[in-house]
């Protein structure tokens, strides 16, 4: 995990005096893919709700940014979870850089980690879900007018636990789930520091993100 971390600190060490700006965002996404959980695959959902707020030098060549905000999980199938219903919340950081071709088109690269809890209690039993998800990406974009269109490829990893407290105490562990696959996006520039974008994964990690950003 800590290595994870490392990479996207590096991607993301920059300059101070070449500072361009700051920039935040609200996103929302909806997620379904799978947990292996004690032996068992289990379907899972999670939704987040947040809000996440960035830095960016050399003109967007590279952003660094910070996000977090409320999360909440289904899963099928695990009897564990009968009864609850899951809330917590997400925190993590990210790095992009964007290596431009010409002026419409060019490529981009993206790490990022993201730390995710949940939890519920039912009488005096008490049930936490908690992970980490190391998030790559590579891909290229274009820009058309006031559109930019974006595709690549990601990978995905997920390490973490569930707990069971009270009067029975279980600890599983989430192994080894790795996740790649497609993704593809589009953003309009609603101004020259406003933008909408949608994002969808495809894949053994379906997603679709909406993000509302400005810059400054």
């Amino acid at each position: 995990m800590w290595k994870n971390i490392a990479l996207v600190f590096l991607l993301g060490f920059p300059v101070a005096a070449c500072a361009q700006g700051f920039g935040s965002a609200f996103n929302f996404s909806r997620v379904q893919t799978s947990f292996n959980i004690n032996g068992h695959s289990y379907e899972t959902h999670f939704t987040e709700a947040g809000v996440e707020l960035g830095h960016y030098w050399y003109h967007h060549f590279l952003d660094v940014s910070l996000r977090g905000g409320y999360l909440g999980v289904t899963q099928d199938g695990n009897p564990v979870l009968t009864g609850l219903d899951l809330g917590g919340y997400y925190a993590g950081l990210g790095a992009t850089a964007f290596f431009p071709v010409q002026k419409d088109f060019g490529f981009t690269v993206g790490l990022g980690e993201t730390y995710h809890r949940v939890s519920d209690s039912v009488t005096t039993e008490q049930y936490r879900l908690r992970w980490f998800d190391f998030a790559s990406r590579a891909g290229a974009w274009y820009r058309l007018g006031v559109a930019r269109f974006s595709a690549g490829i990601y990978y995905r990893h997920f390490s973490g636990s569930e707990l069971l407290s009270g009067t029975t105490n279980e600890t599983e562990n989430i192994y080894g789930t790795t996740r790649s696959g497609l993704y593809g996006g589009i953003s309009f520039y609603t101004s020259s520091h406003g933008r909408v974008a949608a994002f969808v994964d495809t894949g053994a990690y379906q997603a679709i993100l909406l993000s509302f950003r400005y810059g400054f």
